[in-house]
């Protein structure tokens, strides 16, 4: 099936993309905001999470002791590029080379002893660390990365 993906940069951008599903009766869509640097309140107004939100999530038990552990995110993502190098962190240039079966290996490592995006959880940065919701809110995402900014909420 065909999954329409409508980017955003600014408010009116909404209005349109609604008015497009709403015209051509799609069901396979997503909504993809775009951090430009000039559009903050955009992220604001949609992106960012209040209290409400929080605690209006079906959360489960499950999920708090994935996000515990691992950024469901990032986690299991690897770009391997034709040379042989791979890297678990897309963020960073830190390539690294693969020989023979040492992938699996590298894989074993990374989950064990990695402190890349994999592991990277909200008890590991502040402000959230200290917040009591750190674990029921969304796992960190690439719009923090993008914003340097880990508390994409308006709480307190």
């Amino acid at each position: 099936p065909v999954i329409y993906i409508f980017i955003v940069e600014q408010e009116k951008d909404i209005e349109l993309f609604d008015m497009l599903i709403s015209e051509y009766n799609l069901e396979n869509y997503e909504i993809k905001p775009v951090y430009t640097g000039i559009n903050l309140t955009l992220f604001k107004d949609n992106v960012f999470v209040n209290e409400k939100d929080i605690m209006s999530s079906q959360v489960s038990a499950k999920e708090i002791s994935i996000r515990k552990e691992i950024n469901p995110n990032f986690f299991g993502k690897i770009a391997i590029l034709p040379n042989g190098k791979i890297s678990f962190d897309l963020q960073k240039s830190n390539y690294t080379e693969i020989f023979d079966n040492s992938l699996y290996k590298q894989i074993y490592n990374e989950i064990t002893e990695g402190e890349g995006l994999w592991k990277l959880t909200r008890d590991k940065v502040e402000p959230c660390k200290t917040c009591m919701y750190k674990f029921l809110c969304p796992p960190i995402s690439e719009y923090e990365l993008k914003l340097k900014s880990f508390n994409l909420c308006t709480y307190n």
